[in-house]
């Protein structure tokens, strides 16, 4: 392959086209903006230029949000993808069309906001779920949980380890506090959970000795009515909360139209992302000492002539190219520099 040598290149524009010139040397693909850290390491330079700011964090930003919103489609709405697939034809005006990309990402911000929902109401369910199993052990106790005392006695419910013997734990119980009962309410491989009630002036006895044995309280937050009623209770949120879900499931489903639109986006995300990273490569005049109107850009660097121009290989979503038609001419900006003025 042969060299192609490069040919340095100077130019001078307002600031206000400063926009413009980047767009259409995008669009030339035959330069590149190369750091300016040799051009700020003069100190005469230095001490008039600044180096400009893009908004390479607010593109970054948009891209990964568009990508997401993607994923969620091919998860929520899959489509099979064919092996072999034309890719559609985009003119330069559409590619380019701001007010078309503002939508989307108007779309895509429904999209996040329904996604948001899905999480909130699993975490919902998870939490409605977890109670619901806490309570399964007493379920088959028919008092309400909440019932912690009468005028003289405490009521407590707690766990004791399944290896436990009830029946020399009672004895020690009976020891240590005579008014006191323990009730057996379930058991199962890990634990026996138990009801304790005492007159309230042995309470302190009265848990010591089951503490003895491995003792611990329930704690079932103080729900009111009974273990089963709350289960059931459970299980109709969980109906609820199952139900709400799945709908804002199909509202993202229903975003399916969007899927084309959304990978055009990213490929003008990526476009505009290289935008931006060589913007924050430009360098600019502190204090002007023209009139606004006057401000102009100055660039150095290099061109490449003939028909050697690297183009911008932009990677679209799941591995897909740009759609064709215009990027084919794309390229990345080869060795330029521009000092607004």
């Amino acid at each position: 392959m042969a060299i192609v040598h490069m040919k340095k290149l100077r130019l001078m524009v307002v600031r206000r086209q400063k926009d413009e010139l980047l767009r259409d040397l995008m669009l030339l693909g035959c330069v590149q903006i190369s750091e300016p850290d040799a051009l700020l390491a003069d100190a005469e330079s230095a001490a008039v230029l600044r180096q400009e700011s893009g908004n390479v964090t607010e593109v970054r930003s948009e891209l990964t949000r568009l990508t997401a919103a993607l994923k969620l489609l091919d998860k929520y709405a899959p489509v099979k993808s064919r092996l072999l697939s034309s890719r559609p034809e985009v003119t330069e005006a559409d590619f380019l069309d701001d007010g078309a990309y503002r939508q989307e990402l108007d779309a895509v911000a429904q999209i996040e906001e329904l996604e948001a929902a899905v999480r909130r109401y699993n975490g919902e369910e998870a939490k409605l779920r977890s109670n619901m199993e806490a309570l399964r052990p007493w379920q088959t106790l028919d008092l309400p949980l909440d019932l912690g005392e009468t005028v003289r006695t405490r009521i407590s419910l707690g766990m004791l380890p399944a290896a436990v013997d009830l029946a020399e734990t009672a004895k020690a119980l009976a020891d240590a506090a005579p008014e006191s009962q323990l009730y057996e309410i379930s058991s199962d491989k890990e634990q026996h959970y138990v009801l304790l009630i005492c007159l309230k002036e042995e309470l302190t006895e009265a848990i010591t000795a089951l503490r003895a044995s491995g003792f611990t309280l329930a704690n079932l937050n103080g729900a009111p009515g009974t273990a089963k009623q709350n289960i059931e209770d459970a299980q109709q949120q969980i109906a609820d909360v199952t139900r709400r879900r799945e709908q804002a499931e199909t509202n993202i489903a229903a975003f399916a139209p969007h899927r084309d639109a959304f990978k055009l986006c990213i490929d003008r995300a990526s476009v505009k992302l290289g935008r931006a990273e060589a913007e924050e490569r430009l360098v600019g005049q502190t204090q002007p000492q023209r009139a606004p109107a006057k401000k102009g850009v100055c660039l150095f660097g290099e061109r490449q002539t003939g028909n050697g121009l690297v183009t911008a290989d932009i990677q679209r979503a799941q591995g897909n190219k740009p759609a064709a038609g215009i990027f084919q001419n794309l390229a990345v900006l080869h060795k330029l520099r521009l000092l607004v003025r």
